[in-house]
């Protein structure tokens, strides 16, 4: 591989991702308070597959959680919630619904919601990648 590529292999960006997440979580250091959640996002390191054309089986939302831990997300909104209160939606899963919806180029995230996400095969996927 060509030595000013490999910055970009994916074990490369893996590795700095986890640099990235390691400061993240030591500059917003407030434990989630939620223990029940209604969700529940764990990053999963899965392997990337490509396609005949160069393109990535399960295109970016696979990409981008292969690559990137979206846990550091409850600890940058930690001190918006409380203790008290019903069940909460894990705010990593929120968040990557949010950029599926952005990256799907949906207009309307109630429909994106709805009928594309609860839609059993296109939806799978999403569903996976927000809470495992």
């Amino acid at each position: 591989m060509n030595q000013n590529l490999r910055i970009f292999s994916l074990d490369n960006v893996r590795k700095e991702m986890s640099k990235i997440n390691a400061q993240i979580a030591l500059s917003n250091n407030k434990p989630f308070p939620k223990k029940n959640l209604l969700s529940h996002y764990q990053y999963e390191e899965r392997p990337l597959h490509f396609n005949s054309q160069g393109s990535i089986q399960g295109g970016y939302p696979r990409l981008i959680t292969s690559v990137i831990d979206f846990s550091f997300v409850r600890s940058i909104v930690a001190h918006r919630y409380s203790e008290k209160g019903p069940p909460c939606y894990d705010p990593p899963s929120l968040f990557l619904l949010d950029l599926f919806h952005y990256i799907e180029e949906a207009a309307d995230l109630n429909h994106f919601l709805y009928q594309t996400v609860h839609d059993k095969d296109k939806g799978r996927a999403y569903r996976t990648y927000a809470q495992n």
